[in-house]
């Protein structure tokens, strides 16, 4: 009688994963995503470890004179129509150089002050990093906004009575040579919002690039009201200005406009 053979079972071959598509530069901005934040963190540290050894390296280095103050080519940003011999009571950078936070509109009658919450904000400030964790790539935002030169950012959000949410924002960078890093800054979060499409939005009067953006179709999740959403984007100089309006109702765009109107003009 033949004994029994026992026939082996081949392990399975495990599958390859897909490979990821690559994240966006940026992608829209949203309220929340704190959890990312510890990314941004690292990617801090490892900014400051360059920085380091780079000081290291230079300091070996022998020093080479500065260039006069008055060489042609410096960029200033162009915050007057007036030209480059406006005088002091002219220049918008006597407003703009102070406390950021007085340019931010104040808040309407009935609204309740939401800016510190979930750490957003600091006494009207937000931090690169805080900012970067909204983000569907905070490390690389994080290390975006550092190339391009991020000086500060004035902050205030608040609920009407409504329950709608309305955040101000006032994004300032510092001008380096004959470069204009709130220009780059700018034309990444255009084509951000603007979506796959590219649709740029209704206008904004009175501005060389300034927009309104209406999300076509609302933000679902499981358990959520719909999450409507418009965003006022333009630059100012050396400072790029965010409107952000969320609702859980379809939202008008002259209601955005017309805070993005005001809010310009206290730049």
């Amino acid at each position: 009688m033949p004994e029994p053979t026992s026939e082996l079972t081949p392990e399975p071959t495990p599958e390859s994963a897909p490979e990821s598509a690559p994240s966006p530069r940026r992608g829209l901005f949203r309220r929340g995503g704190r959890t990312a934040l510890l990314v941004a963190c690292a990617a801090a540290l490892g900014v400051i470890a360059g920085s380091v050894t780079g000081y290291v390296i230079q300091s070996g280095r022998p020093r080479t004179p500065l260039p006069k103050l008055g060489q042609a080519g410096l960029f200033r940003p162009d915050h007057t129509a007036k030209g480059p011999y406006a005088t002091a009571s002219d220049d918008d950078l006597t407003r703009t150089d102070g406390d950021l936070r007085k340019l931010l509109l104040s808040m309407p009658a009935g609204a309740e002050d939401v800016s510190e919450e979930d750490g957003d904000a600091v006494d009207g400030w937000s931090t690169v990093s805080e900012w970067a964790s909204t983000y569907q790539d905070p490390s690389d935002e994080f290390a975006q906004l550092l190339g391009e030169d991020f000086r500060r950012l004035a902050t205030r959000d608040w609920k009407d009575d409504s329950g709608d949410w309305v955040g101000l924002r006032l994004i300032q960078f510092n001008a380096v040579g004959a470069t204009n890093p709130a220009q780059a800054f700018y034309d990444a979060e255009q084509s951000a919002v603007s979506g796959s499409d590219g649709t740029l939005g209704e206008e904004i009067p009175g501005t060389l690039d300034g927009h309104v953006f209406v999300q076509p179709k609302p933000t679902e999740r499981a358990g959520y009201l719909p999450e409507y959403e418009v965003r006022a984007l333009a630059r100012h100089g050396d400072i790029v200005m965010y409107v952000l309006y969320d609702s859980d109702h379809p939202i008008s765009e002259s209601t955005v406009m017309d805070l993005a109107k005001r809010q310009l003009e206290r730049l």
